[in-house]
Parts: structure tokens; C-alpha cells; sequence
């Protein structure tokens, strides 16, 4: 009789706590927030690597105008001249230490070849310097490794390279000028 009543007084328990609401908004809430979190802060780290990507771009595209209008050549400017050029327009975002400038001069269109920078998710530096001459087609690529917070999630991992980086790249094709 006494486990009877025990009983009776658990499912009377049991009812109560279920018509009981007052904490499901917090449970619910707890219960949601981690996810509605990790993907505002994807959505926001995507948008900042569209962000440098575009900064990169611009910068690069700039600066190419040294080369095609001569100012290098004239100026004797170094390839570290030319990135200290293209770090200024980028260091309100990108750490210039993890750019990389590649320039390469070719006679004709048909030239042209581009290896991958990236062999086996390593980035590797076979950049060159080679602003040619007059009449003469230069392609100039610009590299950044950017870090990747977010990886795997949901099965999306936008890093390229190893240690959750990825290669940020932009380029600009100009035929110089006669000086």
C-alpha cells in the first residue's frame, strides 16, 4: 500500500511537471544558441575572407599600374619596394609578413604558363621578379595566406592549405607602356 501511494505521488509529480512550461524557453534557448552562434560566426568569417580576397585584388591592380607605366623601371623599384607598395593599400586587414608578390614578363599571349603555388596543402614560394620591358606582357599575382577559424563544420572546410590556411590570390595582366 505504501509503494501504491509512493507511486500515485511520483505520477502526480510527473503531471505537474509537465504542465509545468516555465523553464522550456531557457532549455529550448540553451538548446539552440551554440548553433545559431557557430553560424553567425561563419557567415562573418566568410564575408572577412571575401573581404581581404577583394582588398587583395584592388591592391594588386593598383600597383600593377607601377609596372606598366614604367615607374618601376624607372625608380629601380625591388620587389620589396612593389610589396611595401601593395602592403600599404592591405594592412588595414592583412599581416603583410604572409604576402607574397609574383611578377612574370612574357613577349606574347600564348606564353603564359602558371603553376599551382600550392603542392601537397603547402603553399610554395617560386615567386619571381621579372617586370620586363617595353611592349612586353606582365602578369603580376599576389598570394596571402589567410587563417581559417571555422573548419569542418558541417562538412565545410574552406581552408586549401595545411594548419587550417587558405591561399588568398589575386592577379592583374597589363602590357607595359613605352616609357
Amino acid at each position: 500500500m505504501r509503494a501504491r501511494v509512493s507511486f500515485i505521488i511520483f505520477l502526480c509529480a510527473l503531471r505537474r511537471l509537465r504542465r509545468d512550461r516555465s523553464g522550456a524557453s531557457a532549455v529550448e534557448f540553451a538548446l539552440v544558441v551554440p548553433l545559431v552562434l557557430v553560424c553567425i560566426f561563419g557567415i562573418f568569417e566568410i564575408a572577412l575572407s571575401f573581404l581581404a580576397a577583394q582588398l587583395l585584388e584592388t591592391a594588386t591592380q593598383d600597383s600593377t599600374r607601377m609596372i606598366m607605366t614604367g615607374q618601376v623601371k624607372s625608380t629601380s623599384t625591388s620587389r620589396d619596394s612593389f610589396k611595401a607598395t601593395v602592403c600599404d593599400r592591405v594592412k588595414v586587414l592583412l599581416n603583410c609578413n604572409y604576402l607574397y608578390i609574383d611578377a612574370q614578363a612574357y613577349s606574347s599571349l600564348a606564353d603564359p604558363t602558371f603553376p599551382s603555388p600550392i603542392e601537397n596543402g603547402k603553399f610554395v614560394d617560386n615567386t619571381k621578379w621579372l617586370t620586363g620591358k617595353q611592349g612586353d606582357i606582365v602578369v603580376v599575382r599576389t598570394f596571402y595566406t589567410w587563417p581559417v577559424f571555422l573548419t569542418n563544420f558541417f562538412g565545410y572546410n574552406p581552408s586549401n592549405l595545411e594548419g587550417g590556411k587558405k591561399l588568398l590570390s589575386a592577379s592583374a595582366a597589363v602590357r607595359n607602356e613605352p616609357w
